[in-house]
């Protein structure tokens, strides 16, 4: 009785540590500004398998880009795959990092809308900061978004995207300030390279983008 009781000790203090209680509540901490709160919020962490034609599309839209990179300019991407128009396919969210497509004041955010088995080009935004959150809210059939921005000489703040029914604004500026106080619900997108971003610790440091 005692050597079983022995052996359940042991194997419970080998699992507890492993269940990370304190990195889930990092992960999910969101830059607080106006007291505006998070509720039922879904992390959602970005994939982390290399996407060849999302790269094709990424490149074509992004043509300046073989030209001022090297081995050591690399950027990096991190997406997820999510219905945002209802039609049940997958559009998918880019966040690029790197020095050609960020600036003090963000960087590029693309959205893609699968075609067959390619993607076409709906959005590209500049000045983008992450959270990426989707909200249960539509406009012109398509999910608001919310983008966090900061730097670049702007207050911080969230601003709520809006489809016009052929793209979202092109800067979180064009959207509409998240008033104080106010509370946001839905799916924050790419939460693990929310925490590479804005700490030391990365657990997912992005896929490298070669021309």
């Amino acid at each position: 009785m005692q050597k079983q009781l022995l052996i359940t000790t042991l194997i419970t203090c080998m699992i507890l540590p492993i269940k990370l209680p304190g990195i889930a509540q990092e992960i999910t901490q969101f830059p607080g500004v106006n007291n505006i709160k998070f509720d039922k919020i879904q992390s959602i962490s970005a994939e982390v398998d290399r996407n060849v034609k999302l790269e094709k599309a990424i490149l074509q839209n992004s043509p300046g880009y073989k030209n001022f990179v090297n081995s050591s300019k690399y950027a990096q991407y991190y997406y997820n795959k999510i219905d945002l128009n209802g039609d049940k396919k997958p559009e998918i969210i880019v966040h690029l990092v790197g020095s050609y497509f960020c600036g003090t004041g963000g960087c590029n955010t693309l959205i893609f809308q699968t075609v067959g088995d390619n993607y076409r080009l709906i959005s590209r935004m500049t000045v983008t900061r992450l959270p990426i959150i989707v909200t249960p809210q539509k406009t012109a059939g398509w999910h608001n978004l919310i983008i966090y921005s900061a730097g670049g000489g702007a207050k911080p703040n969230y601003h709520v995207l809006k489809f016009n029914g052929k793209e979202y604004p092109r800067s979180p500026y064009l959207g509409e300030e998240i008033k104080p106080n106010a509370t946001i619900t839905g799916k924050a997108l790419m939460i693990d390279a929310m925490q590479c971003l804005r700490s030391d610790r990365c657990d997912n440091p992005g896929i490298i983008l070669k021309p």
